[in-house]
C-alpha cells in the first residue's frame, strides 16, 4: 500500500501537485513563504502541502525503498534542514517535515544518515530553540489542568494529527496539544535517529547542545504518563549505544583468530584504498579525457565515456592495481570437484575483485572504521564503483582490440563477471540505487551495465528477478527518463536559446541497460516496461520514445555528439523492448516513433568524418527497428504495418540506401558482407511494405519512387544498387505460433550472399536421396540435411579463423586451381611415359625371341624366368630424368596436398567402418537372440548384452574410410610417390581426372548398390567352376595338353585352367573331343562331351555373366526411375508446402507455381535460413527468427507451412 500510494502522489507531482512538489514548474510555489503564512489565511495550498507531506512520510516509515526514492525526488536533505532550522515557521506545522527527515534520511538504511546527522548537530541554534520549546511546554502543562491536559493528549495521540494543528482556536490547551505532538511525534523519534546515526570516533562533541535538550526532556517523565514514559525509555535506550569503545584487534576470540587475521589484513587495504580514494587527482566527477586512451578506437573511447570511467592516467594505474590476472581468474572460475571446493574459495577470496567488493559492501552496510565525513564516503562508494567498471572494462578493451572476438570474451570479461555476480554484487547495487547521491545511482546502472555485457545470460537472469522482487531498478530508470525529458520540454518550450540544448551522456548508460535486459525478448522485463499499472500513460517505453524523439527534432548531431550516443542507445533500447511483442510495438507506434525514424533517415551522413559514420550506426539501427516493427507476430500486425506505411517516408528510405552505397568511408570501413547486410535491410523494409499492400517490390518503389528520387545521371548506379539488394535480399515463408496459440502464415526476410550458394553436385546429392514418403518425412530429413551442411560450414569458418592454419586456408580456397594443375601434370608426365620411353638394346627378350643366351647362361624352357623379364630402365632421351624428377616432385607435393585438403575438409563425414560387415554381423547376432540358451551364454562370456543395433548406410554426404573415393586418394598418393623412382606407376593417377565425373559416381553408385548381389554370383561361379575341376581330374584329365598352356596334374591346376579357359573362351571349344590324333573318331565321345560342355556353357558364359549384366542394368534402371520420380515430384509438388501444380496454375496463371518455388519456397533459401539463424548470436534474433530457430533445435517442422501458401491466400497474387 506505502508503494502504491507513492506511485500515485509521484504519477501527479508534475501536473496537480507540481506548483507544491516540481521545483521546474513555473507555478512552483516556495514552500517556507508558505508555511510562514498565519493559519488565518486559509490558503488551501498550506493545508495541501502539509497533509501531502505527512502522507509521503507516513509512505517511508518502514522499509519501502520507492517510497523513499519518491521522497528524495520532492524534499531534498537541505529543503528539510532548512524547514527545520527556520525559527518563523509554526512548530507544528514542521511536525510533517520532522517525520519526513528522520524516516528518509535519518533513520534510513541509506548512507545518508552520516551527513544529516553532522548538519544536525553542527546546527546549535536548532537545538537551543528546540530546547526553550520543551522548557516552554513544560512549564504550561505543569501549570495547565492535567486531568483535562492529560485527556486531551490520549485521545490526541490516537487521531491524525491534523485534525488538532488544522484548527483555528489558539486556546491553551490546543497550543500544548500543538507542542506535545511536535515534541513525542517528532522532535524524541528525531533525537532516537541521531543517536543511533552518530556512532563514530569523533563523537564527543556531538551531542553536548542534544544532551542538554534531552535532560529537559527527562522531566516529563514525572507524570507518569504511559505512551511518554515509553518515549524517554525509547530515548535513553538510543543514547546507550552512542561512542562504542573501538573495536581492537587483541579483543577477539582465540577460536576466531582466523577471522580476525583476515579483518586485519581487510581493514589494511581499506586504509590504503581510503588514501588512494582522497587524492586529490581523482575527483568524483572527474572529466572524461580523450587523450586518455591514445591508439584505442572511437568505440573504446565512447565506451568508456558511457561507463562513466574516469581516463586519466592516475585512475588507469588505479584500475591496474585491483585487476587480476586471467590465469588467476580462470583458476577462481573453473569447475572444481568437491575436495576442491575449499581451495576455490580460498583462490576466490584472495582476488582483488573480491575485495573490491568487500569495500563496497563496507561502505554499503556503514561499517566505517575510518571515521570517514559523508563527502569521503560517497566519494570511497562511487570511486569503488568506477573501479569495478574499469577492471570489467579492460577486459572488455583487450577482446575489442583482439582480432579474435568469439573466444575472447570467455577468456577476459566472463570470469570476472562471474566473481563479481557469485560474490553478491546484484543485491549492494540495488541497495545503493537508493542512494541520494545522482552520480553514485548512474555509476550504479554503469556497473549493471559491464555485468551485462555481451549477452551475460547469467548477470541478465539475476538482474531480472530482482527486478521483479523490487520495482526500484524501474522507477529509477523511469524517474531519469522521465527528468530528462522534462528538462528537454521545458528547453524546448522557451526557444531561447541560439545554443545546442545540453544533453545528459549519462542516460545513454539508463538507456543500455534496458535494451540489455530486454535482450534476448524477455517478456517479463519487456511487459514491466510498459506497465500500466505502475506508470499509467507515461511508460518506460513511452519515455524512451520521446527521448528520442526530442533528438531527433532539436539537436544538431554534428555540434553535440553526445545526441547521438544518447539517441543510438534510444533506439536499441526500442528494439529489444518491441521485439517480439506487440503490445510494445503498439506503444511505440502512438509515441510516433516513425516521425523519430524518419527524422534520422533523413539526416545526411554523405560527407566522410567520424560523425557521419556514428550517423550511419545510428540509421542502421533505425532501420533495424522499423523491421522489428513491420513484423507480422499477430493477428492485427498488418494493420499497424499499414499504419506505419502511411506515416513512413519511403522516398527517404530510398535516397538513403543510394548514399550508403555511394559512400567511400562506409566501404572502407566494412566488409563487403557487412555492408550488404545493412543495405538489403533497407531493401526488406521495402519488401515488407509491398508485401502487405500485395504489390511487387518493383511496382510499389521503381515506378514511384525511382524518378522521383534518382536523377539521370545517378539511374546507372541506382540499378545497378537494386540489383545488389535483389541479389541479396531472400524470403521464405514460415508458420509462427501467436501467444494464443494461434498460427499465423507469415514471411520472414534475410540476408543471404548470392556467391555462398551450394554446389550442384550437394544439391543433386541432398535432391535425390532426400526421404520423400510423406511430406512430414521429408522436411523433417531436410533438418538433418541442414544439419550436415553446417558441419561444412563450421569446418570452412574454423579453417579461416585459425591464425595457424591461414596458408592452408589458402590452399583450400585454390582446391580448383589446385586440381587442374594436377591433373595436367598427370596427363603431362603419362605422355613422356607414352611417347619417350623405350627398350634398350641390352633386353634379352625383344618380339617374344630368347637372345644373349649364352652371355646369360640360360635356357628357354619352362624354368626359365625369361619370360617374365621386365624392362626396368628404358631408354630415353637426355633432357628425360631431370624434367621428369622436377614435374614428379611438383607432382608429389600436389598429391600430398590434395589427399590432405580432401580428409580435412570431410573429416567429419568420414567414417571408419565396413558398412557390409556391420551388416552381416547384425544378421548374426539377430539369429543367434532368437536362440536363448546361445544367447544369454554369449552375454555371460561377454560381460553384457550384444548391442543389436541395425546399421545405417552412409548418409547426409558421410563418406565410409574404405569406400572408393577416400582409398583412391591414398593409392594417387603412394603412385605418385612410387612414379618419382619409375614412370609406370603415373599411370594409375589417370583415373583422378574422371574423379568428379557425374557417368563416374553414377556408376561407382550402382556397383555399389550391386556389390552383394554380384558377390553371390561371383561366389556361385566359383563354386561351380570348382566343381568342374574335380571332375575333370576326375574323368578326363588327359583331355588337357600341357602344349597348349592346359594343365590338371591335379585339381588345383585344373581349377585355374578351366578358370581361365573357360570365362576367355569357351570349355567346349578349348578341348578338343578326343584327347589325342591316336583316338578314333567316336560319336558316343561326342555325345558325352556334348553334356559336359553345354551345361558349363549354359551356366557359366550364358547364365552367369549375363546375370551379371542384367543385375547391373537393373540397378541402373532402378536408379534411372528413383530420379525420373524426383524430377517429376519437384517438378509437379511444391518440396516445403507439398501443394501440387495444378493448384497454382488454376488460381495464379501459368508461370505462378515455378516463381512460387524460386521466391516463396525455395527450398535452398530455407537451408540458407536456418544456418544464418544459427550463425547469429543467441540475443540477435527477432521473433519469428527465435521461434524458428528454437523449432529447429527442438528437431520439430512445425514452422514449415505444410498445404499453405501465402499466394494461395492472397485475394489477388502479385
Amino acid at each position: 500500500m506505502q508503494e502504491y500510494i507513492s506511485k500515485l502522489i509521484y504519477d501527479y507531482s508534475t501536473d496537480v501537485l507540481g506548483h507544491l512538489l516540481d521545483k521546474e514548474n513555473p507555478l512552483y510555489i516556495n514552500k517556507i513563504e508558505l508555511l510562514k503564512k498565519n493559519d488565518n489565511d486559509n490558503d488551501p495550498n498550506l493545508y495541501l502541502l502539509l497533509n501531502i507531506t505527512d502522507l509521503i512520510a507516513s509512505c517511508t516509515t518502514g522499509h519501502c525503498h520507492y517510497a523513499e526514492s519518491v521522497c528524495c525526488q520532492f524534499y531534498t536533505l537541505d529543503d528539510l534542514l532548512n524547514i527545520l532550522f527556520n525559527q518563523k515557521i509554526a512548530i507544528h506545522r514542521k511536525l510533517p517535515f520532522i517525520r519526513l527527515l528522520n524516516s528518509t534520511y535519518l533513520a534510513t538504511e541509506r548512507d545518508s544518515g552520516e551527513a544529516c546527522a553532522t548538519a544536525l548537530a553542527e546546527n546549535r541554534q536548532f537545538w537551543k530553540f528546540n530546547k526553550e520549546i520543551v522548557s516552554e511546554t513544560y512549564k504550561l502543562w505543569k501549570n495547565s489542568d492535567k486531568i483535562t491536559a492529560e485527556q486531551n493528549l490520549r485521545k490526541r495521540n490516537n487521531f491524525y494529527w491534523s485534525i488538532t494543528l488544522l484548527m483555528h482556536t489558539d486556546n491553551l490547551a490546543t497550543k500544548i496539544d500543538k507542542n506535545f505532538l511536535y515534541i513525542f511525534e517528532g522532535l524524541i523519534p528525531l533525537l532516537i535517529a541521531f543517536y543511533s546515526s552518530g556512532r563514530s570516533k569523533s563523537c564527543s562533541d556531538r551531542f553536548t547542545e542534544a544532551e542538554e535538550l534531552v535532560q529537559e526532556l527527562k522531566k516529563f517523565a514525572d507524570f507518569n504518563l504511559p505512551f511518554v514514559t515509553e518515549k524517554i525509555i525509547a530515548l535513553e535506550n538510543s543514547r546507550s549505544i552512542i561512542c562504542p569503545e573501538p573495536i581492537h584487534d587483541h579483543q577477539t576470540d582465540v577460536n576466531d583468530s582466523q577471522t580476525s587475521s583476515h579483518s586485519d589484513s581487510f581493514q589494511t587495504f581499506v586504509e590504503k584504498c581510503y588514501n588512494t580514494y582522497t587524492n586529490k587527482s581523482v575527483t568524483r566527477n572527474s572529466p572524461m579525457q580523450s587523450s586518455g586512451f591514445g591508439g584505442c578506437d572511437l568505440d573504446l573511447e565512447d565506451m568508456q565515456r558511457r561507463l562513466l570511467i574516469p581516463s586519466d592516467p592516475v585512475f588507469q594505474k588505479l584500475i591496474d592495481k585491483f585487476k587480476d590476472s586471467e590465469n588467476h581468474l580462470k583458476k577462481a572460475t573453473k569447475k572444481s570437484s568437491a575436495h576442491e571446493i575449499q581451495t576455490k574459495d580460498l583462490k576466490v577470496k584472495s582476488l582483488k575483485a573480491t575485495k573490491l567488493l568487500l569495500l563496497l559492501q563496507t561502505l554499503i552496510q556503514k561499517q566505517k572504521p575510518l571515521g570517514l565525513r559523508k563527502i569521503d564516503l560517497e566519494n570511497m562508494t562511487l570511486t569503488t564503483l568506477k573501479l569495478i567498471c574499469g577492471i570489467v572494462y579492460s577486459g572488455i578493451k583487450e577482446v575489442k582490440s583482439s582480432k579474435h572476438q568469439e573466444k575472447q570474451p570467455k577468456d577476459f570479461v566472463a570470469p570476472l563477471q562471474k566473481i563479481l555476480l557469485d560474490q553478491g554484487i546484484v543485491p549492494m547495487l540495488f541497495d545503493l540505487l537508493h542512494h541520494p547521491n545522482v552520480d553514485i545511482t548512474f555509476q550504479v546502472i554503469a556497473c549493471l551495465n559491464v555485468l551485462l555485457y555481451f549477452g551475460n545470460e547469467e548477470a541478465q537472469q539475476i538482474i531480472i528477478s530482482f527486478t521483479q522482487k523490487d520495482r526500484s531498478l524501474i522507477m529509477i530508470v523511469h524517474q531519469i527518463l522521465r527528468k530528462f525529458y522534462t528538462k528537454a520540454s521545458i528547453v524546448q518550450k522557451a526557444k531561447s536559446s541560439k545554443n545546442q540544448p545540453i544533453i545528459d551522456s549519462r542516460v545513454a548508460i539508463v538507456l543500455d541497460v534496458i535494451a540489455s535486459l530486454c535482450d534476448g525478448q524477455q517478456k517479463d522485463i519487456q511487459d514491466a516496461m510498459r506497465d500500466e499499472q505502475i506508470f499509467d500513460e507515461s511508460s518506460i517505453i513511452n519515455q524512451v520514445s520521446f527521448v528520442l524523439l526530442y533528438i531527433i527534432n532539436s539537436v544538431n548531431f554534428e555540434k553535440n555528439e553526445d545526441a547521438i550516443v544518447v539517441a543510438q542507445s534510444a533506439t536499441h533500447a526500442l528494439i529489444e523492448m518491441c521485439a517480439g511483442n506487440y503490445k510494445n510495438q503498439i506503444v511505440v507506434f502512438k509515441a510516433q516513433v516513425v516521425i523519430s525514424i524518419n527524422g534520422i533517415l533523413g539526416k545526411d551522413s554523405s560527407a566522410v568524418n567520424e560523425v557521419n559514420w556514428k550517423l550511419y550506426e545510428l540509421q542502421c539501427s533505425s532501420m533495424e527497428l522499423l523491421e522489428i516493427l513491420l513484423e507480422e507476430i499477430d493477428e492485427n500486425s498488418l494493420s499497424l504495418a499499414s499504419c506505419i506505411a502511411k506515416h513512413f517516408e519511403i522516398s527517404t528510405l530510398l535516397q538513403r540506401m543510394f548514399n550508403f552505397w555511394e559512400s567511400a568511408l562506409i566501404r572502407s570501413r566494412l566488409s563487403n558482407e557487412q555492408f550488404n547486410k545493412d543495405l538489403c535491410r533497407g531493401y526488406s523494409i521495402l519488401r515488407r511494405i509491398a508485401d502487405f499492400k500485395e504489390i511487387s517490390v518493383d511496382t510499389l518503389v521503381r515506378k514511384k519512387y525511382f524518378k522521383e528520387v534518382f536523377k539521370d545521371n545517378n539511374t546507372t548506379e541506382a540499378e545497378k544498387m537494386w540489383k545488389s539488394c535483389t541479389n541479396w535480399s531472400s524470403r521464405v515463408e514460415i508458420i509462427y505460433q501467436m501467444q494464443n496459440q494461434k498460427k499465423l502464415l507469415t514471411r520472414a526476410y534475410f540476408p543471404c550472399d548470392p556467391h555462398a550458394d551450394f554446389s550442384a553436385k550437394e544439391k543433386e546429392i541432398l535432391l535425390l536421396h532426400i526421404k520423400r514418403r510423406t511430406p512430414q518425412e521429408k522436411l523433417i530429413d531436410l533438418l538433418k540435411w541442414t544439419k550436415e551442411l553446417k558441419l561444412s560450414n563450421d569446418q570452412k569458418k574454423k579453417t579461416n579463423e585459425k591464425g595457424k592454419l591461414k596458408l592452408f586456408y589458402w590452399i583450400l580456397q585454390t582446391s580448383t586451381i589446385r586440381n587442374i594443375c594436377l591433373f595436367l601434370l598427370t596427363i603431362l608426365l603419362n605422355i613422356f611415359v607414352f611417347f619417350l620411353k623405350s627398350p634398350s638394346n641390352d633386353d634379352v627378350h625383344i618380339n617374344g625371341v630368347c637372345k644373349n643366351i649364352e652371355a646369360n647362361n640360360e635356357t628357354c624352357d619352362n624354368t626359365s624366368s625369361i619370360y617374365f623379364q621386365p624392362i626396368f630402365d628404358p631408354e630415353a632421351p637426355e633432357w628425360y630424368y631431370p624434367v621428369h624428377y622436377i614435374l614428379s616432385a611438383l607432382h608429389l607435393v600436389l598429391a600430398i596436398f590434395m589427399v590432405i585438403c580432401y580428409f580435412y575438409k570431410n573429416k567429419h563425414r568420414i567414417h571408419f567402418r565396413i558398412f557390409w560387415f556391420k551388416k552381416i554381423m547384425y544378421k548374426y547376432k539377430k539369429g543367434v537372440k532368437r536362440r536363448k540358451l546361445l544367447y544369454n551364454f554369449l552375454n555371460k562370456v561377454s560381460c553384457g548384452k550384444i548391442y543389436f543395433g541395425r546399421p545405417e548406410p552412409a548418409e547426409y554426404y558421410q563418406i565410409f574410410a574404405l569406400s572408393f573415393q577416400p582409398m583412391y586418394r591414398i593409392l594417387f598418393l603412394i603412385f605418385s610417390i612410387l612414379g618419382i623412382w619409375k614412370g609406370y606407376f603415373l599411370c594409375g593417377c589417370m583415373i583422378y581426372p574422371f574423379l568428379g565425373n557425374s557417368v563416374i559416381l553414377h556408376i561407382i553408385q550402382a556397383l555399389k548398390k550391386s556389390a552383394f548381389q554380384l558377390l553371390i554370383i561371383f561366389a556361385l561361379g566359383i563354386v561351380f567352376i570348382y566343381i568342374y575341376a574335380v571332375a575333370s581330374f576326375a574323368l578326363i584329365s588327359n583331355y588337357f595338353s600341357e602344349e597348349k598352356d592346359e594343365f590338371c596334374n591335379n585339381v588345383f591346376q585344373c581349377f585355374v585352367t578351366i578358370l581361365r579357359v573357360g570365362l576367355l573362351n569357351t570349355l567346349g571349344s578349348a578341348l578338343d573331343v578326343r584327347p589325342s590324333e591316336e583316338y578314333q573318331p567316336n560319336f558316343s565321345l561326342v555325345g558325352g562331351r556334348v553334356i559336359y560342355d553345354l551345361v558349363f556353357f549354359i551356366v557359366v558364359t550364358i547364365l552367369g555373366l549375363n546375370l551379371v549384366i542384367v543385375i547391373l542394368i537393373d540397378r541402373f534402371s532402378e536408379m534411372r526411375q528413383k530420379k525420373d520420380k524426383v524430377n517429376e515430384d519437384n517438378e509437379n509438388r511444391c518440396f516445403i508446402c507439398s501443394n501440387e501444380k495444378y493448384k497454382f496454375d488454376e488460381q495464379c496463371g501459368g508461370k505462378a507455381f515455378q516463381k512460387h518455388l524460386d521466391d516463396d519456397h525455395n527450398i535452398w533459401k530455407y537451408i540458407h535460413f536456418i544456418l544464418y539463424l544459427q550463425s547469429l548470436h543467441h540475443n540477435d534474433h527477432n521473433a519469428l527468427e527465435k521461434y524458428v530457430l528454437q523449432q529447429v533445435k527442438d528437431e520439430s517442422i512445425d514452422f514449415f507451412p505444410i498445404l499453405r501458401a501465402k499466394v494461395l491466400e492472397l485475394k489477388k497474387p502479385f
